[in-house]
């Protein structure tokens, strides 16, 4: 399976590769910026299966009410045909990452979360086949301690990750 990393390599809206660990310098350059905003990290993963199966993992921060910045990686695997499996990996994708993601943000900076909303944002939705697996995902997300958003509200896995799997 894939695995995320602080040496995993992400690229920022303008392309440049950067590895996790200055995301996060990034992003807490972006949080101090103007600390008194409120900020939603929001990570989310979308998946599209061609010869083999490319997953993208967007990593969001929202300045509420002004915009925001994102990082996404792409990845390949072999193909992942059942749709229970390809959402579970997605989920599971997310939940590492934002895992490891708040893992650095604090021992960079151990305040850095304190104004900030965690979110998982799932690629289901209440139309189409994905709607069985809500309870599952939601569950499963809040089990572990995020909240969770699903479509429309879901932009950095239905938006921002579902551009680049593409």
């Amino acid at each position: 399976m894939m695995t995320i990393d602080k040496d995993s390599l992400f690229r920022n809206a303008s392309g440049t590769s950067l590895p996790l660990t200055e995301v996060c310098t990034r992003i807490l350059n972006y949080l101090g910026a103007d600390p008194q905003r409120q900020y939603r990290l929001s990570v989310g993963t979308d998946s599209m299966t061609y010869q083999d199966t490319v997953f993208v993992l967007a990593i969001v921060v929202h300045k509420v009410g002004n915009g925001g910045i994102y990082f996404y990686r792409k990845m390949k695997h072999e193909a992942v045909k059942d749709l229970r499996s390809k959402l579970y990996a997605e989920t599971q994708l997310s939940l590492d990452a934002i895992d490891l993601l708040v893992g650095e943000l604090l021992q960079k900076d151990p305040g850095s979360a304190d104004n900030v909303e965690l979110s998982i944002h799932l690629d289901i939705g209440k139309n189409g086949p994905t709607k069985e697996l809500i309870r599952e995902l939601e569950g499963w997300v809040t089990a572990m301690g995020y909240d969770y958003a699903i479509k429309p509200d879901s932009y950095a896995a239905s938006s921002i990750a579902d551009i680049y799997s593409k």
